[in-house]
């Protein structure tokens, strides 16, 4: 409609005589009947077992980007079967009689396959020349990209081998010692790439302490281990028997040699105006300086447990001024994603490619995605920042797109993982 716009109903006739004109439009435009050449159309019949639809004469030029072949025959999942039959390529029949396209909705879509926002999104990238395919979790992240061969070489891949095949028995617990042994021995070369854990976090028990009050070790996250590696339970109370839990005692000459101890670890040498000192007595200057009671400092600031970020009278560089009073440390979005679970309410739906690699593409070896899309309704809730680190993680370095459906109208938004800047010129 053209000229200016309602944007509130006024329960006038002249407005409800504008709606009706306009639904009218639209119905009458929605019914029109659309005719297509039976030779131009690709035949193909409905398997609801396997959800997918089997082409009965030869795929057109959609053939290059969708579908995919085995045993000899040619299979459409069932987003790219509705699709085409939006498009007037592709005629689909289920129990010889031919399907409509509402019948292709209510038969296509389902918990099984995609609900209707996810083919919503699907379609409206295909019209706009993307190549869509479906994201595989299990070839997600860095792993889609390497090929079969390399996989033998991954610390997962070889301890599901060791866990099967090792004197014929089935291992029951980590196995990384001995992984390592043999990885040193078996391939000098340095490693493939770096490890997707954060060891940092993982914190293994301490079996031998008198706080210790079960026997038994129940088995660990599945999220932490390798793909096909079962852990059982691990029962430690043989071997606490043959252990003394008793708590030591130490002396009071002990105590203060662990001080001692414990105080050397610090590195004088990293001290600056350490370094600078040419003698013990201008060291011995130096430490007394330190020690001295700052002036004009106030006591309600500086004599209580909590005191101020800096010393105004410490001359300082501007970027390490701003280091050291820094009390929020920066942090990477996948910190700790390893750890975190999945949910179903979120997850990625689509590998998406730019329309200018149609010409070049090939569905055996696609390449690197240009996004991954995460499907999801407008009424839904904002995604927290756990669900941003799992979706981060799983696809890797390829950026997650956010593709918010509503009532058919699509927005599309990313979350970019950014730091803000600190350094300070004159």
């Amino acid at each position: 409609m053209r000229g200016q716009k309602d944007f509130f109903p006024d329960d006038s006739d002249k407005q409800r005589q504008c709606l009706e004109e306009s639904l009218n439009e639209h119905w009458s435009l929605v019914s029109e009947e659309r005719v297509e050449r039976l030779g131009s159309l690709v035949k193909a019949s409905w398997i609801p077992d396997n959800q997918v639809v089997e082409l009965q004469t030869p795929a057109g030029k959609f053939w290059q980007t969708m579908g995919f072949s085995t045993e000899g025959k040619q299979y459409l999942l069932p987003e790219e079967a509705l699709y085409l039959m939006e498009c007037g390529n592709v005629q689909v029949f289920y129990k010889d009689l031919p399907l409509s396209i509402q019948d292709g909705y209510e038969m296509f879509l389902s918990s099984k396959t995609m609900n209707l926002l996810q083919y919503q999104v699907f379609a409206h990238l295909k019209r706009l020349g993307y190549v869509v395919h479906r994201f595989d979790p299990s070839h997600g992240g860095e792993e889609d990209k390497k090929p079969e061969s390399a996989s033998l070489g991954t610390p997962e891949a070889q301890t599901a081998t060791v866990s099967s095949a090792v004197d014929g028995r089935s291992r029951t617990w980590w196995m990384t010692d001995d992984l390592r042994d043999s990885g040193r021995r078996s391939d000098p070369g340095p490693p493939s790439g770096s490890s997707r854990w954060d060891f940092r976090s993982i914190c293994f028990p301490d079996v031998g302490s008198r706080d210790q009050k079960s026997d038994c070790f129940s088995s660990p996250d599945p999220a932490l281990l390798p793909r096909a590696l079962t852990v059982g339970v691990c029962d430690i109370a043989p071997w606490r028997q043959r252990i003394n839990l008793q708590k030591v005692k130490m002396s009071a000459k002990e105590q203060k040699r662990e001080k001692d101890k414990r105080r050397r670890h610090w590195d004088v040498n990293r001290d600056r105006e350490v370094r600078r000192c040419r003698n013990w007595s201008e060291y011995r200057e130096l430490l007394a300086r330190r020690q001295a009671k700052p002036r004009n400092q106030p006591d309600h600031l500086w004599n209580r447990e909590v005191t101020p970020l800096h010393d105004p009278t410490e001359p300082l560089p501007h970027g390490k001024l701003l280091e050291k009073i820094s009390v929020i440390k920066s942090t990477n979005l996948l910190e700790g994603a390893s750890r975190l679970k999945s949910s179903d309410e979120w997850r990625i739906s689509f590998n998406v490619y730019q329309p200018d690699t149609v010409a070049d593409f090939k569905k055996s070896n696609p390449g690197k995605p240009y996004s991954r899309m995460c499907v999801c309704s407008f009424n839904s809730p904002v995604p927290d920042l756990q669900v941003m680190k799992v979706l981060a993680f799983q696809s890797g370095d390829i950026p997650v797109v956010f593709a918010v459906v509503d009532h058919g109208d699509i927005s599309f938004y990313t979350f970019k993982d950014f730091q803000l800047p600190t350094d300070v010129f004159p």
